[in-house]
């Protein structure tokens, strides 16, 4: 089970819709002149963007999948319901939602030794469980209690 790449899901949004302004098609080095984003911080939104099926990196042409398109066609609503979808089929993301079936919530501590047992490769240092509880948190798949830190089933 691989890592979650480290971008935030608005700035993939962001990089898609920006992809769409240049005809679904862009190179990446016209992304970075046009955003001032370095490539190590534009890597992982990309890496994000191909991971849920909305872009596909050939050579150096990032170009929106048709999934993609079809995202930026919905409304906010519809869109967060997408990368619901989306986001819960990543195996870290459905081991998380198998344990959180058998109890209400979990420890981060709790969450590193569920992950592990699943098969995560990960370090699961605080940027790997900044993005799961990002990601997750965004598409309402969990909710988190920063003052304790404890992820807890969505109602």
């Amino acid at each position: 089970m691989d890592r979650i790449p480290s971008a935030d899901i608005i700035e993939v949004l962001g990089l898609l819709e920006l992809i769409h302004d240049y005809k679904d098609g862009m190179p990446v080095d016209e992304i970075h002149n046009f955003t001032g984003v370095e490539f190590d911080k534009l890597q992982p939104v990309i890496e994000a963007a191909e991971m849920l099926g909305f872009l596909k990196l050939k050579g150096q042409l990032a170009s929106l999948t048709q999934e993609g398109k079809a995202l930026l066609k919905k409304t906010p609503h519809e869109r967060k319901k997408l990368l619901a979808k989306k986001i819960s089929a990543l195996p870290v993301f459905a081991a998380i939602l198998s344990e959180l079936k058998e109890r209400e919530s979990m420890s981060v501590a709790e969450l590193k030794a569920a992950l592990h047992k699943a098969g995560f490769k990960g370090t699961l240092d605080k940027d790997d469980l900044h993005f799961i509880v990002m990601w997750g948190t965004y598409a309402a798949l969990f909710d988190y209690d920063y003052e304790n830190n404890v992820i807890r089933r969505a109602d």
